[in-house]
């Protein structure tokens, strides 16, 4: 098999190589061409593994373990099932082309960068906990893609008042016309957007905004229903304060 140029050169196993959590301590037997070698896990565990077996992994960029990084993954996944879907959601916009509403992001160069593109726990060491069920993933620059810095939890409201958004992007016209499959009204998503009525009017209409189309991840839906309905709520009670 041709290695990679991109693929890391691994020197033979021999005592105190590491693979990831592995450290070689001792060739046991050989079976056919393999060796098989005792390795200490980080964890304290001691497993013996075919030495071609942490290579292949450590090659392809992996870290290999006993099996207590994979226990350690779902455990870590089921603590933040919102967040994990929201990565999973985020690779899926940018991996498939096939995608309804690829054109918003394969289509316009949006990719997920290197660190997060394999790791869920990498993303949740950057991101951290969503700070409530109605922040959402949120691009700070809406020409970059998914990567440490441009990136955020935000509400419906702090997206639609950040200043680098005080016009429309595909992302809340997208979402408008999500909402408004739904049975939101027109005058109701411009207010809790913060977008003019006739500026989001006429991209709901098609004559601005051509091609773009609304999301279909249901998951997506749900966030962006309790999103907005929060930011009603949230409208309203203003608007009682200052009549009070």
């Amino acid at each position: 098999m041709t290695r990679r140029s991109d693929e890391p050169v691994l020197a033979p196993t021999s005592p105190g190589t590491r693979y990831g959590r592995l450290v070689a301590r001792e060739r046991t037997r050989k079976v056919g061409h393999s060796w098989f070698w005792m390795f200490q896990c980080d964890c304290g565990r001691a497993v013996e593994r075919d030495d071609a077996s942490p290579r292949q992994v450590a090659r392809g960029g992996g870290a290999p373990s006993c099996g207590c990084a994979r226990k350690e993954a779902s455990v870590l996944r089921s603590m933040h099932k919102s967040e994990y879907q929201a990565w999973m959601n985020m690779k899926d916009r940018c991996g498939r082309s096939t995608r309804r509403g690829a054109h918003n992001y394969v289509g316009r160069g949006i990719a997920v960068c290197d660190r997060w593109s394999g790791s869920f726990e990498s993303f949740l060491a950057d991101m951290g906990p969503k700070p409530s069920p109605v922040h959402s993933l949120d691009r700070i620059d809406n020409d970059k893609g998914y990567e440490p810095g441009n990136c955020r939890w935000a509400t419906r409201d702090e997206q639609s008042r950040n200043t680098r958004r005080n016009t429309l992007t595909e992302k809340i016209v997208s979402d408008a016309l999500l909402m408004k499959s739904h049975g939101a009204s027109t005058s109701y998503l411009a207010r809790v957007l913060g977008v003019p009525l006739q500026t989001l009017e006429a991209a709901i209409s098609g004559r601005n905004w051509k091609g773009v189309t609304a999301p279909d991840d249901p998951a997506a839906a749900i966030d962006l229903g309790i999103a907005l309905v929060m930011a009603g709520i949230a409208a309203l009670k203003a608007k009682e304060e200052s009549n009070g």
